[in-house]
């Protein structure tokens, strides 16, 4: 591109194929990067990439017919170039179309405003001189008119791209661009106006960098974040937008002091006009302000009575039935919505305490939710309007942050009421007995009397099951005491006969009573209560006795 624009400005005569490679530069760069980097929107890409050819072929008819005379440019030059600036306002507003893009009509009210002032001066310092003066034909005058109104559409989706997309060198070289587009455009009107254009001037050496940024923009990696959704969150009215909207006002009473201070105001109608238009811009800003204000209000009570049934929920559809009306409280009125809460743990409290991640929001255009819960993740899924959607983002995520204290809370009450319990039982059956077991639905021990220690030689500080208790069995007669206990769930236990073997190798003879105990807060689980039969009447007394006079037994 260096060498080009420096065949630009040493040959002159040479203008048409040197713009025709610059376009074809510039155009190939910017397909290269659309194909290599990709993105959500690469149809924005492709959009500048068409835009750049336009204008190439704009610049190549003109640049080999220039020099015959400005009557010599033939009419489909102009097409060329005014085709240009469709496609690159298409390009810009469809970077911006999604998250804080056009869904956020606060911020079009404020570039509406912008381009109001911007207006003004071109017509004030561009478009009146050109109609006025009397060396431009109509048609010329015309030609004139709609590029400065061009200029105006590229002016106002940049500067709305710039405030709107994430930052990033691509995004810089886009606005340098642009920038240099508007000002060789300027240029170009003012040699027009003056002693007429000629080539290699200030308006090339700008054309040239427009050129060469946008080339350069398509190449770099961070051209995806440009086209990355964005959020629209935060329609406040903050410093940078303030300023813009600031600066804007102050242009048309500046252009009117300035006329009237040169003895003629020549533009009072059109300043009038184009003040009236910005104070209803604003004022229709203020309004909208006023309406966020309100919605914000009633999302913040929706959020507090939310807070409320959350804190009072004691199970995990209780939390269930709380998100889904704080949702319906925080969307407006019979909006259509789907609320989708997929928890892992719902039908398995055990597992409350891998229930709850950090809160996030991941934008997808898919989810499978109860794959998602099955891999112990928690899902809130809302589904409605984007704009609306748009609106409540961060009303969703307090709320997803609320869920998770919650189910935090069960699962920490959950853990301590399983202390209390387990400790309880384990003071009770000390001295006794029997055997007493808690397992789970895997066969896990979590709870076992020091009694079963003791005969089957087992080390409880490790993780154990009730497969551990038959070595050299095949478990059949544990599986179907179990399967027995759930199928039936008699408040008074299933019986059964278990024989196994002591640690020692004797036969051992257990009458065994199962009791499902699953839904049961405390227990959570089967309690296996085992008694050896084995011993003799004799045995068992003298046990009893000596258990009868141990120091623990009196205390």
């Amino acid at each position: 591109m260096a060498v080009l624009g420096v065949s630009v400005f040493a040959l002159p005569r040479f203008g048409a194929p040197s713009w025709a490679a610059i376009g074809l530069v510039s155009a190939g760069a910017v397909a290269v990067g659309a194909h290599r980097h990709g993105g959500s929107r690469p149809v924005a890409w492709w959009l500048f990439a068409a835009a750049i050819l336009a204008m190439a072929a704009g610049d190549t008819i003109y640049g080999a017919t220039a020099h015959s005379g400005p009557d010599a440019v033939p009419a489909i030059a102009d097409v060329c170039y005014l085709a240009m600036f469709p496609l690159i306002t298409a390009g810009m507003i469809t970077m911006v179309r999604t998250g804080a893009g056009l869904t956020d009509w606060s911020r079009w009210l404020d570039v509406l405003t912008f381009t109001c002032a911007a207006a003004l001066l071109a017509w004030v310092f561009l478009t009146a001189p050109a109609m006025a003066t009397g060396q431009l034909s109509s048609a010329e005058k015309s030609m004139l008119a709609a590029y400065n109104l061009g200029d105006l559409l590229i002016l106002a989706t940049t500067v709305r791209l710039v405030f709107a997309a994430r930052r990033g060198a691509a995004l810089l070289l886009l606005a340098v661009g642009a920038t240099a587009l508007l000002a060789a455009d300027i240029s170009y009107t003012l040699d027009q106006l003056g002693g007429g254009w000629r080539p290699g001037g200030p308006a090339d050496a700008a054309y040239l960098v427009f050129y060469a940024s946008w080339g350069a923009a398509a190449l770099q990696p961070s051209m995806v974040r440009i086209v990355a959704p964005t959020s629209a969150r935060d329609s406040s009215l903050q410093a940078r937008w303030a300023a813009l909207l600031g600066l804007s006002l102050t242009i048309p009473p500046l252009i009117l002091v300035g006329e009237a201070m040169t003895g003629q105001v020549r533009d009072a109608p059109v300043i009038g006009i184009v003040s009236g238009l910005m104070s209803t811009l604003v004022v229709t800003r203020l309004v909208n302000a006023l309406g966020q204000q309100r919605r914000a209000l009633a999302r913040e009570r929706a959020l507090r009575h939310a807070s409320g049934a959350l804190l009072s929920a004691l199970t995990p559809h209780g939390v269930d039935a709380a998100i889904h009306e704080a949702v319906s409280a925080l969307l407006p009125p019979n909006e259509p919505h789907t609320v989708i809460v997929a928890l892992r743990g719902v039908d398995d409290p055990e597992t409350l305490d891998e229930v709850a991640p950090q809160p996030a929001l991941v934008r997808v255009l898919s989810m499978d939710p109860q794959a998602d819960a099955d891999a112990g993740l928690g899902v809130l899924l809302v589904r409605a309007d984007r704009k609306v959607l748009a609106a409540i983002e961060d009303s969703v995520e307090v709320l997803a942050a609320q869920a998770t204290l919650a189910l935090d809370r069960m699962a920490l009450t959950d853990q301590i009421n399983r202390r209390d319990s387990e400790h309880y039982l384990r003071t009770i059956t000390h001295n006794s007995v029997d055997m007493v077991l808690i397992v789970d639905d895997n066969f896990g021990i979590r709870y076992a009397s020091t009694s079963v220690a003791t005969t089957f030689g087992l080390d409880l500080s490790l993780p154990a099951t009730l497969r551990d208790l038959e070595p050299t069995g095949d478990g059949g007669q544990i599986t179907r005491t179990l399967a027995t206990a759930r199928r039936w769930a008699q408040p008074e236990g299933t019986r059964d006969w278990w024989y196994l073997q002591r640690s020692d190798g004797s036969p051992l003879t257990l009458e065994v009573n199962c009791r499902d105990l699953r839904q049961d807060q405390t227990v959570r689980g089967y309690v296996i209560t085992m008694r050896d039969t084995s011993l003799d009447r004799g045995d068992r007394e003298l046990i009893q006795q000596a258990l009868d006079r141990s120091p623990d037994r009196r205390r």
